[in-house]
């Protein structure tokens, strides 16, 4: 009998021990990636979209354009499902950079957010001269952005299928793929940084 008790206190504080150590690798802070620099860019409107404006917001960063045919329309689906889950949570917003931008004009963008139901109120297509979307990409986001690879039928655009999570002040937190278990993870994290946000 009391090598049964034993037993089952052990038990019972080794359950405790995993919840709390679970409990704490839940409450551990996110890791501080990097501190994004100022930009500006132009939005789906024609509007200057700068950096300072994203300010106070939980944001979503993807890449893409519009003419892509290989992980763009998947990719962009995802973003889209992510931004229907986070609908209850307003303080998330999305960014989608486009990496053709000689092509991807404002009237450009506004049809692809109109296909994919985005709400542009929280989600953002983004613009703007050449350079300026590759220093942002590239030097600043530290992302990827090729050069235009002519295919048989229409062309490609190297770049990342990768989301970022970025915070409140303008830190990147995460860098998320999106598979299954990764589009889970930036989901429970942007959630989390929301409630952070509201405190």
């Amino acid at each position: 009998m009391h090598q049964r008790d034993c037993l089952r206190a052990s038990t019972l504080a080794l359950l405790c021990l995993s919840t709390l150590t679970s409990q704490a690798c839940v409450d551990d802070d996110l890791p501080e990636i990097m501190r994004i620099r100022e930009f500006s860019l132009v939005d789906q409107d024609g509007a200057e979209l700068r950096s300072e404006a994203l300010r106070g917001r939980i944001w979503i960063a993807s890449f893409f354009f519009t003419s892509c045919t290989s992980i763009c329309p998947m990719l962009t689906h995802h973003v889209a499902n992510l931004h229907r889950r986070l609908g209850d949570a307003p303080e998330v917003s999305f960014v989608s950079f486009s990496v053709d931008p000689d092509v991807d004009t404002t009237a450009r963008l506004t049809e692809y957010a109109r296909r994919y139901d985005a709400d542009l109120a929280r989600w953002t297509f983004v613009t703007g001269p050449r350079e300026d979307v590759r220093r942002v990409v590239v030097e600043i986001l530290r992302s990827t952005m090729g050069d235009r690879v002519e295919l048989r039928a229409g062309y490609d655009i190297p770049h990342s299928g990768a989301l970022l999570l970025v915070d409140g002040e303008g830190v990147v937190r995460g860098e998320y793929d999106t598979s299954p278990t990764g589009l889970a993870a930036i989901e429970r994290d942007a959630r989390r940084l929301a409630r952070q946000l509201a405190r």
